[in-house]
């Protein structure tokens, strides 16, 4: 009797325990997929395996592409070295990928000085917030004409969505320079305040719309001479923003073609008493050409509305593509730029690569008519560091052919 009844509770357990299996089988055709993550001790396993494309318990019916995955753990910036292995059996595939973190929290000493300005502070940046790959940074520096203060932060993946966020916040007190080549014309003093939120969807693996809105207002006082400045006021506006980007980190840099269109319009309904516009497109592209590695960013701003003046136009000057204008104070409604730069490794070490970069820039704006140009070539030493999550620290020396002048412009975690 008891021999029966053991046999009558097993029979219908053992009937549970295949029907189970069969549903296990049912629901990962392709079998089961066991994701083993060695060497991050800071980054969450959740996001490696977002990055990774490997989110689900079951085993892609393509197959497991350990390049694939190889690259986009790279492209994230937060590891200096990834492998992947792959392991196939019959009922799952195990996949183990061994990591390397970067150093992701970086603080960054400011010093500058030119023939005007003189100061230094300080940044604080996170590159991977809370391990979720989120980005922070607070700044501020103080010299003898201004005072900024800086915060920045991106949320690329908004509880593990599509979702993108882009916040920033600046107040600054400083004094603004307006140069004519490289005479001295007009300064004031502004105290300036700018809050924008823009959020996006990434539609693509490469496209990003995404739309916001932005507060701006500027306070201005006269300084010693000069005329009084404009008014000052408020010009909250609408922003639409477009990102394409179809790029693979290589080496040490990013190789593949970046584009970003933005328009934003202010509006009455925001409170706003400026009727201004504006739109900026940038276009940058990277590639080797033999032992050299090629650059190219070609950029237009242009400017619209009743109140389009000197407080609201595009201030430029002493980065990539116009390297040849004063670095302060070059005010202008519409401008173009193009430069191309080729780029040399010159030195390998475990903790990062010299390269030597040659480039020629150019600078159009509505100065003249129909256009006034500035022409510029120059030199420059990059060192990109493997262990530190910033793209590089460098400086470049700049010859204006428009004004017969050198420029010098270090950068610390900027764009080249």
């Amino acid at each position: 009797m008891i021999r029966r009844f053991r046999i009558q509770i097993a029979i219908p357990i053992i009937f549970f325990i295949l029907f189970c299996s069969y549903l296990s089988l049912a629901a990962c055709p392709d079998g089961e997929l066991v994701l083993v993550i060695e060497g991050n001790t800071k980054t969450r396993e959740s996001v490696i395996r977002r990055i990774a494309g490997l989110e689900g318990r079951c085993a892609p019916g393509q197959g497991v592409d350990a390049g694939e995955i190889r690259r986009k753990l790279l492209n994230s910036h937060l590891f200096s070295k990834v492998d992947v292995a792959v392991d196939s059996e019959d009922t799952k595939t195990i996949v183990t990928i061994t990591l390397k973190e970067r150093w992701t929290i970086i603080p960054l000493p400011i010093y500058f000085s030119n023939e005007e300005e003189t100061g230094g502070g300080m940044f604080l940046v996170e590159m991977n917030l809370l391990g979720r790959k989120k980005i922070l940074a607070l700044g501020a520096t103080s010299s003898n004409i201004a005072q900024r203060f800086n915060g920045f932060y991106v949320d690329d993946a908004v509880w593990g969505s599509r979702w993108v966020i882009v916040s920033s916040a600046l107040y600054s007190d400083e004094e603004l320079t307006k140069y004519e080549d490289e005479d001295k014309v007009y300064v004031y003093r502004q105290i300036y305040n700018q809050y924008f939120l823009v959020a996006g969807k990434k539609i693509t693996d490469h496209w990003l719309p995404g739309a916001g809105l932005m507060y701006r207002y500027q306070q201005t006082d006269g300084v010693d001479d000069y005329a009084a400045p404009p008014r000052g006021g408020s010009s909250h506006s609408a922003i639409v923003n477009l990102r394409y980007e179809n790029i693979d980190f290589t080496d040490y840099y990013d190789r593949g073609i970046t584009a970003n269109f933005l328009a934003e319009q202010s509006f009455s309904a925001l409170g706003t008493d400026k009727d201004v516009g504006h739109f900026i497109s940038t276009v940058t592209v990277v590639e080797p050409v033999w032992r050299l590695l090629a650059r190219g960013k070609f950029e237009t701003g242009w400017s619209w509305g009743a109140d389009t003046g000197i407080l609201t136009e595009f201030l430029i000057g002493g980065f990539v593509g116009n390297r040849g204008l004063p670095s302060r104070g070059l005010w202008v409604p519409e401008y173009g730029l193009a430069s191309g730069t080729v780029e040399e490794k010159v030195w390998n070490h475990k903790y990062g690569i010299l390269t030597l970069s040659q480039f020629f820039d150019i600078t159009v704006t509505d100065e003249d008519d129909p256009v006034r140009s500035y022409p510029a070539a120059g030199a420059g030493l990059r060192v990109y560091l493997k262990e530190i999550a910033i793209p590089a620290v460098g400086v470049d020396g700049a010859y204006s052919m428009r004004n017969d002048a050198w420029h010098v412009h270090a950068f610390l975690g900027g764009e080249f």
